[in-house]
């Protein structure tokens, strides 16, 4: 029996996990556990152990060398350190490490602004016009911001996902009142933002790669008052084509990026691609009703493979 250590996020965490872990294969059990629920003990020579609490054993602790693989989720703030040790420890056991890997060439790839800086110096992703910093920064600097990507224009969170907290700024006034509200619901640690040009279109489109598979939607709304087209806030889905040279560009950026899965959005402008996001926790659901196809059962198939 293969025994796989699941960690996800106990802030916020996705309600798709439960969804993957359903499909688990016989021959495979799943341990899951918090980012929060770990002690690491180093016995002041040279032995470093990591401990567990997980649901199949809620009051006790196992260590990390006992599961066959290692399946990472980071849908909310995990502490930095935490994580480094954990891939580490795993690296130096040689347990398979599936899902989120924050770690490209030594180097810690972080949240959006970060993912876009790395997509577009080593791959020349175009992106759409983007400034980034803390948020009184954007506030302070509004007119030299307006001047370079217009009004309206696109603001949001550095690390939220699935369209949380993201709007359209049409004034300063607007601004002012947008950061009160994200800074009142998620705290100071939300204080980093994007402002980027906002393009108009009829939907973007979503790869979702899981290992060399590739399955693409184009994603949009019909409500008026809405500019978003996540399906986690109501968007249509539309299974679709891509070309062949797509296919191997999304391959590539997931090769880069050192991922068993993403999600990678783009606009169609022109004969240009525009990049929105690189989202190494991607949603499944709406891939899943537009291809009338299990894509729980796909990302699961992957990991049982990856460990056996």
């Amino acid at each position: 029996m293969k025994k796989l250590l699941a960690i996800t996020n106990h802030f916020n965490p996705s309600p798709e996990v439960p969804l993957i872990f359903a499909e688990t294969p016989k021959g495979m059990e799943i341990h899951s556990s918090f980012w929060n629920q770990l002690l690491y003990f180093y016995d002041g020579k040279n032995k470093h152990t990591l401990f567990f609490e997980t649901n199949k054993k809620p009051n006790d602790l196992t260590p990390l060398d006992k599961y066959d693989g290692l399946y990472i989720r980071s849908d909310g703030p995990v502490d930095n350190d935490t994580m480094s040790i954990v891939l580490r420890e795993a690296e130096r056991r040689n347990i398979p490490k599936l899902g989120f890997h924050p770690y490209v060439g030594g180097s810690r790839i972080g949240s959006k602004a970060d993912t876009m800086h790395f997509c577009n110096t080593n791959l020349d992703m175009l992106f759409p016009m983007s400034f980034f910093g803390k948020y009184t920064m954007i506030e302070k600097y509004f007119d030299t911001i307006v001047k370079k990507i217009g009004l309206p224009f696109v603001c949001k969170p550095n690390n939220l996902s699935k369209g949380r907290g993201v709007s359209l700024i049409h004034s300063k006034k607007e601004l002012k009142k947008y950061f009160s509200e994200i800074l009142e619901e998620y705290g100071t640690k939300k204080s980093y933002f994007l402002a980027q040009k906002y393009i108009k279109n009829k939907g973007d489109v979503r790869v979702l790669v899981i290992g060399k598979k590739t399955h693409a939607i184009r994603r949009y709304t019909e409500a008026k008052d809405e500019f978003r087209n996540n399906v986690s806030l109501g968007g249509e889905t539309q299974k679709i084509t891509i070309s062949t040279e797509t296919k191997k560009l999304m391959k590539k950026i997931v090769k880069k990026l050192n991922l068993d899965f993403a999600g990678i959005d783009y606009i169609e402008y022109g004969k240009k691609q525009i990049f929105l996001e690189v989202n190494r926790t991607p949603g499944l659901t709406g891939v899943s009703g537009a291809h009338n196809k299990n894509m729980f059962k796909e990302t699961m198939d992957y990991i049982y493979k990856k460990i056996k």
